[in-house]
Order: structure tokens, then C-alpha cells, then sequence
């Protein structure tokens, strides 16, 4: 078994009362299930492996 982040936050700033402001992005690997997924029916969206696109 072999794991790899494919998606990971990007914090932009923490506000004055302690929040913290980021969005989720795609690493840009492609896992190997996603293939296996799309034969069984689930197709992921073009951008969902994009690292420039936030989720």
C-alpha cells in the first residue's frame, strides 16, 4: 500500500480574532482509484486533481 496526499490545506492568513483563512488544493497526483472509480461509475470532475483550481 503505497499513500500520497492528494489534496492539502493552503493557509492564506489568521484573522486578529484567531481564525484561520486557506482553501483545500489538489497536489496535482492523480490516485490510481480514480481510473477503478470511473469503470464502476464515479467520474471526478476535470479540475479535481487541478492544483490550481481551490475545491
Amino acid at each position: 500500500v503505497q499513500l500520497q496526499e492528494i489534496y492539502h490545506f493552503v493557509r492564506r492568513e489568521v484573522t486578529s480574532d484567531g481564525q484561520i483563512v486557506g482553501e483545500f488544493r489538489a497536489t496535482g497526483v492523480r490516485p490510481r482509484f480514480a481510473q477503478e472509480a470511473a469503470t464502476l461509475g464515479h467520474h471526478f470532475g476535470k479540475d479535481a486533481f487541478n492544483p490550481q483550481v481551490p475545491l
